[in-house]
């Protein structure tokens, strides 16, 4: 079965474009996981509230630790 493309914030080769309401939007209405990419000294030093962080050069490793069940 292939996956469902959800949104994302900024333009890639992997979804849509989605602007800053449409972000709010998604994350009230489905309890997305908004997913911080940057590394752990940059997420300490601030990061949206429920933010998960898994480093950029991590992720390919720890996908399996995203919920599969609601959009990231």
């Amino acid at each position: 079965m292939a996956r469902k493309e959800t949104p994302r914030t900024q333009r890639s080769t992997s979804g849509p474009a989605l602007d800053s309401l449409g972000a709010t939007r998604l994350i009230n209405d489905t309890q997305a996981l908004v997913l911080d990419v940057r590394d752990a000294a940059e997420f300490g030093s601030g990061h949206m509230p429920g933010a998960r962080n898994i480093p950029l050069a991590e992720l390919d490793q720890r996908l399996s630790e995203l919920p599969a069940n609601k959009p990231v």
